[in-house]
């Protein structure tokens, strides 16, 4: 996929993966939406997905190849090597838990196992090596911007997965508090991020009229499943 970059990268390719096929956007989508438009135009049978600040290390890919043999994973998750302020830190495998009125995601330990997905294995000699700062985000976009688009996709992330009714009503009543120690920290990305969850909010509703993917466990069985002590 190109997301209307300015690079080489398509002559690159071009010359020496004469074989791969590129799709290339129109304008920049961003690495979600450009994501999901070169999964609809796959015809193999796995996909993986590398943002072009992510070099995978050998043999990563072929590594997990063997866990789809088991119909009911779903995914993947490859050991994130961060390259942040001259080290390198390992990342990748997720937990979450529900806390005042949020899903609050957290690293937990770098092994084999489960991460955050309903049918996801995170494996850990699988490696990438991650260039943050070389991101297409930090290039163009300020940290304020940033922030707020954080702040929208918590929000969208909540409205989208969050089904149980008892962590709704959490989340309605918790969002007073929030709105107001946010203004009380200055932190008004939070609340421009509130309002560009809700003008986009409607997407959430078609979604859900065409999904028909059920959770094999409830939310909070999954919550649980990363906060047992």
């Amino acid at each position: 996929m190109r997301d209307h970059s300015s690079d080489d990268s398509v002559k690159y390719v071009t010359k020496n993966f004469p074989r791969i096929r590129i799709i290339k956007n129109g304008q920049n989508l961003g690495f979600a939406k450009t994501a999901n438009r070169g999964v609809e135009a796959a015809s193999g049978s796995l996909v993986a997905l590398i943002n072009s600040d992510v070099a995978p290390r050998k043999n990563s890919v072929t590594l997990v190849s063997s866990y789809f043999d088991d119909p009911d994973v779903f995914a993947v998750g490859l050991c994130d090597l961060s390259h942040e302020k001259n080290k390198i830190i390992k990342r990748g495998r997720g937990g979450a838990k529900f806390k005042h009125g949020f899903v609050e995601h957290f690293a937990t330990t770098i092994k084999k196992g489960d991460t955050f997905w309903v049918s996801g294995i995170f494996e850990q000699d699988a490696q990438v090596d991650h260039f943050h700062e070389k991101g297409a985000i930090k290039k163009s976009s300020s940290s304020f911007f940033i922030k707020v688009v954080v702040y929208r996709n918590q929000f969208l992330f909540g409205w989208k997965n969050i089904d149980n009714y008892f962590l709704i009503i959490q989340h309605v009543l918790w969002l007073p508090y929030h709105i107001i120690r946010a203004a009380a920290s200055f932190d008004f990305a939070f609340h421009l991020g509130l309002l560009w969850a809700i003008a986009r909010s409607w997407r959430l509703v078609i979604d859900s009229l065409s999904d028909d993917i059920q959770n094999k466990i409830s939310e909070i069985e999954l919550f649980r499943k990363f906060n047992e002590k």
